[in-house]
């Protein structure tokens, strides 16, 4: 399997991990019947939006905001269209701008090396997992929660660990024993 170019970071043994959990995902979805080939799906294909991109709305706002305000010192005495709600609009339009443009952080950790980080962080080997982007403070900190489940089916252990978007520096690990080890997921999972 041709690798991702997220991954040049990783050392040889970190892509054949990569390579077999990809393998085991393939695996999986032959075994179940679902009828999807697994040959024709691509598991690198989708990656997560960078939360980079809130600068370019902070742009947007910030024009906005500053025409919005420009049309209101030059108009403002001619006709009465351009009331102070034109002035009460741009300076709200400015508020959000500066704050999209501070909340803008670069994420640092993508899906694949948050995935690879949770295991090792695990405890257990794993089997199946998922991700999920999610965002802490009021800066919007972009912060990874990954669920992870044990290898064995049905599977006998489960965890969240959850890492920070930008660092990849673990927020915590939360383990335990699967409490009913004995069912088994839906077949369509």
């Amino acid at each position: 399997m041709e690798q991702n170019s997220d991954f040049a970071s990783f050392s040889e043994e970190q892509k054949e991990l990569a390579d077999s959990v990809t393998a085991n995902v393939v695996g999986k979805s032959r075994e179940s019947g679902d009828g999807r080939d697994p040959d024709e799906i691509d598991f690198e294909s989708y990656v997560f939006p960078d939360t980079k991109n809130r600068a370019i709305t902070s742009w947007f706002l910030l024009v906005m905001g500053t025409a919005a305000v420009l049309v209101w010192v030059l108009f403002r005495s001619r006709t009465e269209i351009w009331n102070d709600g034109v002035l009460l609009g741009g300076i709200v339009l400015l508020v959000l701008a500066l704050y999209f443009r501070i909340a803008a952080f670069p994420l640092g950790v993508n899906q694949g090396e948050a995935l690879f980080l949770a295991t090792k962080e695990a405890g257990f080997p794993v089997g199946h997992a998922s991700a999920m982007l999610g965002f802490r403070g009021w800066r919007s900190r972009p912060s990874w929660r990954i669920l992870l489940f044990s290898v064995e089916d049905p599977p006998l252990q489960r965890g969240l660990v959850e890492l920070d978007g930008i660092t990849g520096e673990v927020l915590g690990v939360y383990s335990e024993e699967n409490p009913d080890p004995e069912t088994k997921p839906p077949s369509d999972y």
